[in-house]
């Protein structure tokens, strides 16, 4: 439990690495490269996997997040349920709730993706389980109201995870180093996060060009910002929103962007390929605070400036999908989009 708290409690830093797994580290170099050949394949070829009907919940999706009042260009990614291809034959709930609901698609130009992202997403999302029952023990020995395994089971009952193989492409003199990601809190329960890879465009994989390049956090009582070395063959793990919320603020969500390299020589032409894997409530799942708690007690010490406060978005008797749509709606207005 001391590694829960020093990671995801109110002072830690927001992540917390897992070594050891097996199959991870030859998972991870089949998948990442992935995202980067899709991204370089013919324009009319990607556009195919666009899939408006989910709101791009699904398939490709590039240019259709905003960033400070225009559309994010820099980044992009294929989006899939992890572990269900089919999340469910309701069509109700496709029509109330098309970015969870609808079915996986998958390219046949690119037809070894499937099974590399689901392995790998599969594998990301039954560490978490792990990482979940922890982290409910560290919150019920500091809140008897706690019920036991609350984060496990959300994620473990869960058919609306979803995960995004990113590719971020080359810096360019015009958006020298400019954020890759803006600023945000990932709003589900629990996020995982493979370390990044450098990809030129022959298709080869090269060194980070920029050592200040990449991930970076900010812990919960200050407003330093942290630039994060995941090793190679770690996964990290981020607390989300919802988990703060329903362990009244024990579990701190992690604020977190990418920022993007400088131009040199080194970086010209290099993409950048990650997966992340967002492990969500159903959308029905109520968020409550436990028993005794305020929004108040359970957004103390948020001190970043760039996220909009917890506080501003979530009200008493709110449902994941509420909080989502609540969530979204402040990122959409504010100078940066959400990134999931």
């Amino acid at each position: 439990m001391e590694s829960i708290s020093t990671a995801f409690g109110p002072s830690g830093i927001g992540l917390l690495l897992v070594k050891g797994v097996p199959g991870y580290p030859e998972a991870r170099q089949r998948l990442l490269p992935l995202g980067t050949r899709f991204a370089q394949l013919p324009e009319q070829v990607r556009l195919q996997y666009e899939h408006t009907a989910s709101k791009y919940g699904v398939g490709w999706s590039h240019g259709k997040e905003m960033f400070k009042g225009v559309p994010d260009l820099l980044k992009a990614s294929y989006k899939a349920n992890p572990q269900y291809n089919v999340p469910t034959n309701d069509k109700s709930m496709m029509e109330k709730f098309p970015q969870y609901s609808y079915p996986n698609i998958w390219p046949r130009e690119l037809p070894e993706l499937e099974q590399a992202f689901m392995s790998l997403g599969q594998l990301m999302v039954n560490v978490g389980l792990r990482v979940a029952l922890h982290c409910d023990a560290y919150v019920a020995s500091k809140l008897p109201v706690y019920k036991p395994r609350t984060l496990h089971n959300i994620i473990k009952e869960s058919r609306t995870t979803k995960a995004r193989l990113l590719n971020y492409f080359p810096q360019s003199t015009s958006t020298a180093e400019r954020e890759w990601c803006g600023w945000h809190n990932d709003h589900g329960a629990l996020t995982a996060l493979t370390t990044a890879m450098y990809i030129n465009e022959d298709g080869k994989q090269v060194p980070s060009p920029d050592t200040r390049a990449g991930l970076a956090v900010a812990p919960r009582h200050s407003q330093q910002q942290l630039k994060v070395n995941i090793p190679v063959d770690h996964i990290a793990y981020q607390i989300g929103e919802c988990a703060q919320i329903l362990s009244g603020g024990l579990l701190k969500a992690t604020p977190h962007m990418v920022r993007g390299p400088a131009v040199s020589r080194s970086s010209n032409g290099v993409h950048r390929s990650t997966f992340a894997v967002f492990m969500q409530p159903q959308v029905y799942t109520n968020l409550n605070l436990p028993a005794h708690d305020t929004i108040n007690a359970a957004t103390a010490l948020e001190a970043n400036p760039w996220v909009p406060p917890l506080a501003g978005r979530y009200k008493t008797g709110y449902d994941f999908n509420d909080f989502t749509q609540k969530t979204f709606a402040a990122y959409y207005s504010r100078d940066g989009a959400a990134d999931n």
